[in-house]
């Protein structure tokens, strides 16, 4: 049965992608890789009183929101992506880059307008970087729009 885009998977799918990108990692040679999502919130759980939101931090940011996009509407376009992207954000990491009420509202609003022009991404680029994985390994693309049977 097909996913709704944007529907939250299930947990093991979760767990398969973390496992997965271990693997990869491990064989580039990183050591000590979270392979569930139980092993990130645990990662996260110890590294977050080192974490910090300094000068640093926030030239980055400046640079990802002044990047010049090849195409029509890029200002509109970004800012969509970037909100969309800090809507991800889990609490804590909202508490410490500082975002405000209004902030979460609209990067909520960015989340849904991103997730409601979805399917027009994927009609307009039919292949994309899954296809395209998809058909190098001899799966059908369509698989990657379902959870059951992954």
């Amino acid at each position: 049965m097909p996913t709704p885009a944007c529907a939250r998977p299930p947990a093991w799918v979760d767990d398969r992608y973390y496992d997965e990108a271990r693997r990869v990692a491990e064989a580039l040679g990183a050591r000590d890789v979270p392979a569930s999502a139980a092993d990130v919130d645990a990662y996260f759980a110890r590294v977050r009183p080192r974490l910090r939101f300094d000068g640093r931090s926030r030239e980055v940011l400046d640079v990802l929101r002044r990047v010049r996009l090849p195409v029509p509407g890029a200002g509109v376009s970004r800012d969509v992506f970037l909100g969309a992207g800090a809507a991800l954000l889990p609490d804590w990491a909202e508490t410490l880059l500082g975002v405000t009420p209004a902030q979460r509202l609209r990067h909520r609003a960015c989340a849904r307008m991103l997730a409601s022009i979805a399917p027009l991404f994927r009609i307009a680029l039919p292949d994309g970087v899954a296809p395209r994985a998809c058909r190098r390994v001899g799966v059908e693309p369509a698989i990657v729009r379902r959870w059951d049977g992954v």
